[in-house]
């Protein structure tokens, strides 16, 4: 990504660099706090690692000539994962504000870095989903490439309950959005089944049983979302048993839970 910068702006970029040394076992970046900086890794290797439902997943390594930390002052969000010394590493870093001044000013630069981004978001996510972790490592790559990378502001709707179009899988990747279903017994009001967050699937019910959507999906605040094509789904699900028993199970278990919800809803309005 450097390459974009022009030998001015490099020079630039070298003033503004801190570097440290770090022991083996530190952790440089740590899941849930709020990072203030851009990584650039000089010499050893660090290991990225990222909780989803109280399971530590092992997503990647990190070697010499390497960013990292750069989703956090992207967005201004929380770390999403912990970035941690496997071995003594020199690093340098640079302050988000000073970063932000360089991005402004090279848009090519800027585009290369959120690429980056979304598709490490999109990758971790992936990951740690217990629908896509079934796959190997090779057929989440195809995905990768092949999918759409969608972003909804606040208050956006994704899917609407009841409508029998746009069937396709969405993985969240970024923000957090909220599930529910219209009321069937008072029109206008929705019963509220939960939230989606981070490595998170929605939308796979329709794509898979072919019928309307059975929820809304409204996001609650700026929702960044990696967008998996109706016929990749369908490829792999024929491909691969793990991943078609996986969807299977995930779409049984979701209904169940939702018809659940709503019953005990109408039972407490009545």
């Amino acid at each position: 990504m450097l390459a974009s910068l022009s030998a001015g702006e490099l020079i630039y970029l070298r003033t503004l660099t801190v570097g440290f040394r770090s022991g083996r076992g530190v952790q440089v970046i740590k899941e849930g706090q709020q990072n203030n900086y851009l990584f650039l890794l000089k010499s050893g290797v660090l290991k990225v690692e990222k909780t989803y439902h109280d399971r530590l997943y092992s997503l990647a390594y990190i070697t010499p000539g390497q960013m990292f930390g750069e989703s956090s002052f992207l967005y201004g969000t929380a770390a999403g994962a912990t970035v941690t010394t496997i071995e003594t590493c020199d690093i340098y870093q640079i302050h988000s504000h000073e970063m932000h001044a360089i991005l402004d000013g090279n848009e090519q630069f800027k585009r290369e870095v959120i690429q980056t981004s979304e598709y490490r978001l999109a990758s971790g996510a992936l990951a740690v989903n217990h629908v896509f972790h079934s796959l190997p490592t090779s057929a989440r790559e195809i995905i990768l490439y092949n999918a759409r990378f969608v972003k909804l502001n606040e208050g956006e709707l994704l899917y609407r309950d009841g409508d029998s179009s746009n069937h396709f899988m969405c993985i969240v990747i970024g923000g957090r959005a909220e599930i529910s279903v219209d009321n069937p017994d008072c029109f206008g009001e929705r019963i509220i089944l939960g939230e989606v967050a981070v490595g998170d699937e929605v939308g796979e019910i329709a794509l898979v049983t072919e019928e309307p959507h059975t929820a809304n999906v409204r996001a609650l605040t700026l929702l960044r979302l990696l967008m998996v094509s109706t016929d990749t789904i369908l490829a792999f699900r024929d491909r691969y048993h793990e991943f078609s028993t996986a969807l299977d199970a995930c779409i049984e278990d979701k209904l169940k839970a939702r018809d659940q919800i709503v019953e005990s809803q109408r039972n407490f309005l009545s």
